[in-house]
């Protein structure tokens, strides 16, 4: 099975997103409760309305885990019209971790900038499309949610994993996308007393 996990123009609600924030809803109508823990927050701005969405992260987990099987990541990724194996990347990944704290790799043509570096127990990575004015992500990944996204059996993707990774150590933004004035951005906020 293959799964695009990167387009030219980022789709904010597709299929996914859709099915997870189904999944999250039925999940709360059910009668889940506040529990304690971390929050998940995701911010949508279109330049007239703003949707903010906090849930905990627990809850986040819980979806994850009724997910349609047609949306697990299995043995290979498509990124841009090419294939890689999930034991390619894994292989990579343990490259870059034993690799120096630098910036990794460095795009700059007329159509985009790309920019890879790792800090600390960070990856970090930035992209624009054009100079100044076109789509720009920010993501800063810790190092400790890749490896758990790795951590699958067989050359499959963990993203349960992941999740409880990310519940455990990250405390911030994780993911930002600016296209002229509509903005999603996605971070976790540690466990507070609501």
């Amino acid at each position: 099975m293959q799964t695009t996990l990167y387009r030219r123009r980022p789709a904010v609600l597709g299929t996914f997103w859709t099915t997870l924030f189904a999944a999250l809803t039925l999940l709360l109508c059910a009668g889940s409760a506040q529990a304690a823990g971390p929050l998940f927050h995701v911010e949508i701005e279109d330049g007239e309305d703003t949707v903010s969405i906090q849930m905990p992260l627990a809850l986040v987990q819980a979806a994850v885990a009724v997910l349609p099987d047609d949306l697990e990541i299995d043995g290979e990724i498509k990124i841009d019209d090419t294939d890689f194996e999930v034991a390619d990347l894994h292989a990579f990944w343990q490259a870059v971790k034993t690799s120096p704290e630098d910036t990794l790799l460095r795009v700059d043509s007329d159509h985009e900038k790309v920019t890879v570096s790792k800090r600390g127990d960070m990856l970090l990575l930035q992209t624009l499309e054009g100079r100044t004015d076109g789509t720009r992500i920010d993501a800063e990944i810790p190092f400790a949610v890749v490896d758990a996204l790795f951590s699958g059996s067989a050359g499959r993707l963990d993203l349960s994993a992941a999740l409880g990774a990310l519940a455990e150590m990250h405390d911030g933004p994780i993911l930002s996308i600016r296209e002229g004035g509509d903005t999603v951005r996605l971070w976790v906020e540690p466990d507070s007393t609501r």
